[in-house]
């Protein structure tokens, strides 16, 4: 009876600590009270495919939603003035300063590619056939 109290208690605390972003120095998972900005499939992608060394997945995935150009080119703007420590040391494991951002260049056949610093093109966006 008295190891289930103890075990009680230790998933209270952990809970508590989970509750105030309190996040061990090793974990890289995104908190769980900020929404993930993704602005491509394919970083979700990236993202998902990096395991916390603690916990597993980082987060679940989730449907996305067009992310407009705009919208895209602030990025940086919000995880450097809005996001938490947490969340910008879990972007920069998955996508790291020195490549990322990647410039988005536009081919004549309407796909799209972010050009890493590396110059490293990935493929973001094909047009639908038609």
């Amino acid at each position: 009876m008295a190891i289930r109290s103890v075990l009680k208690r230790i998933e209270r605390a952990e809970q508590a600590l989970k509750a105030q972003g309190h996040f061990s120095p090793d974990c890289i998972c995104f908190p769980q009270n900020e929404p993930i900005g993704f602005s491509w499939p394919l970083e979700q992608q990236i993202a998902f495919a990096l395991k916390c060394p603690l916990h597993g997945d980082r987060f679940r995935p989730m449907s996305l939603i067009y992310v407009s150009k705009w919208l895209r080119d602030k990025q940086q703007y919000f995880l450097a003035k809005r996001k938490s420590a947490q969340y910008r040391k879990a972007w920069a494991a998955s996508f790291p300063p020195d490549l990322w951002p990647g410039e988005e260049e536009d081919a004549e056949s309407g796909e799209t590619f972010l050009k890493l610093r590396d110059g490293t093109r990935l493929l973001v966006c094909q047009p639908i056939g038609i």
